[in-house]
């Protein structure tokens, strides 16, 4: 059985599915980032799913600091989707850019839900954003027991809807197909989201 990895970095640089454009407020860019992120944190990995509010606990993120970078504020290529978590831990401060930077490069997550730098720009990551500390580790934990509980009785119905409501999708999927920002560099994106793929039934089960 093939089971999520929810936990591994990416081993090299996202291509950015889509390119909207024209927005004045930033806030309109967050259906888009869902989709570019799979409703996950940027920088933790967490889900929309761990959260009882779902999206409403996640941010539009700007990975160069608006204080640094006004011109940016808008750029789509400056956004990233972040727990609201790790938004307010950030703040006004500089790190590794997740959309740009091989993380899996500057560290890793152990079997046991514990986090290791590989870098001194990792170790810098892992203390900013608390990742090797409580709850974040009791999150990874309880996770990654769900993975195993699956392995271990993939049968069981209760196990199953328990590593469904974990890995799954959400079921409000935006269709990006309804958005009109003024421009789009990647128009294909918008046709190939998480909510067409659903509809024309290419949208696994568990990711």
């Amino acid at each position: 059985m093939n089971l999520p990895k929810p936990f591994a970095f990416p081993s090299s640089i996202p291509d950015r599915k889509h390119g909207p454009g024209g927005y004045e407020n930033y806030q309109e860019y967050k259906d888009w980032l869902r989709d570019e992120f799979e409703f996950r944190c940027v920088y933790f990995m967490e889900r929309e799913a761990w959260y009882p509010n779902r999206q409403a606990a996640f941010a539009v993120e700007h990975i160069v600091p608006q204080v640094e970078r006004p011109d940016l504020i808008c750029d789509y290529g400056n956004l990233g989707y972040a727990c609201l978590r790790c938004n307010s831990l950030k703040l006004n401060l500089k790190t590794l850019d997740p959309s740009k930077t091989v993380l899996g490069e500057h560290l890793r997550f152990e079997p046991d839900g514990s986090v290791a730098a590989r870098t001194d720009e990792g170790r810098d990551f892992i203390l900013l954003f608390h990742l090797d500390d409580e709850p974040a580790t009791a999150v990874r934990r309880e996770k990654l027991l769900i993975l195993r509980l699956k392995q271990l009785y993939p049968e069981s119905i209760e196990v199953t809807t328990l590593f469904q409501k974990a890995f799954g999708y959400p079921e409000d999927l935006p269709d990006l197909r309804t958005k009109r920002p003024k421009s789009n560099s990647r128009p294909d994106g918008a046709r190939n989201c998480h909510f067409v793929r659903r509809l024309e039934g290419k949208l696994s089960e568990v990711y």
